[in-house]
């Protein structure tokens, strides 16, 4: 089990752990975000780049985890990076309400976090 920084413009956000699981990497990401957004966790070695998806609010700290076969990551140096997500055109606002269970997980690829009307939703492109 290793931990790493994860990087937001030059800023050191939060922290991801590796844990090896048979021929899978496991990763633990959690950050401390404080503009209400949707951002993404990207892996890095020397040669590939690897989109992790979407962290999601967890109380006050946005948290990912996920797991890739070792095989996607061969470099020896590895890093991490939070982005935003790209902002779509024809988006949708989709209420976010405690202890519900939300239908669009499958379309939050392109999907961001906005404050409107004092509720905190997610604006999803393509619904």
């Amino acid at each position: 089990m290793k931990s790493y920084e994860i990087m937001y413009d030059n800023n050191v956000v939060g922290s991801a752990v590796v844990i090896t699981e048979g021929l899978y990497y496991k990763f633990v990401c959690q950050c401390v975000l404080y503009e209400p957004d949707m951002y993404r966790v990207y892996v890095a070695d020397e040669n590939t780049t690897l989109d992790l998806g979407v962290c999601m609010p967890t109380g006050n700290q946005f948290s990912l985890t996920k797991r890739i076969p070792q095989k996607k990551l061969k470099g020896e140096k590895i890093r991490f990076c939070i982005r935003r997500s790209d902002k779509s055109v024809g988006q949708n606002i989709v209420p976010i309400q405690e202890g519900q269970p939300f239908e669009y997980m499958d379309k939050l690829e392109n999907a961001r976090v906005e404050i409107r009307d004092n509720a905190v939703c997610l604006v999803i492109s393509g619904i």
